[in-house]
């Protein structure tokens, strides 16, 4: 039989004027007592996610988890911290496109 591995809580944020969703993961550490985050970029029409942060802990109780997860969501997005990584994204999603278009005429 496959084991499962508990990701914890997971929520995800759409990223307003963009065509973006922000998911965050987080964990309970029964060492430290905190929660220990993933933090995800995708664009809403391709089901991909892309890691971007998985540094971030912070202590905070189950009730509120939610609410201060989305607290730092939104701390980041008014900093600008998500624009870097949507260029990113972009322009990998055209490398890929030129990739293929080379491909596809070199047969």
């Amino acid at each position: 039989m496959l084991r499962y591995e508990n990701e914890g809580t997971t929520l995800s944020v759409k990223l307003p004027r963009t065509d973006y969703k922000v998911y965050m993961m987080a964990n309970y550490s029964k060492e430290t007592d905190t929660y220990h985050t993933k933090l995800y970029i995708m664009r809403n029409d391709v089901e991909d996610l892309n890691l971007i942060d998985d540094e971030y802990e912070f202590k905070s109780n189950f009730a509120t988890l939610k609410q201060d997860m989305v607290a730092y969501i939104t701390e980041k997005f008014d900093k600008g911290y998500f624009n870097y990584f949507i260029d990113r994204y972009e322009y990998q999603q055209k490398c890929f496109d030129k990739g293929v278009e080379v491909i596809e005429n070199a047969n």
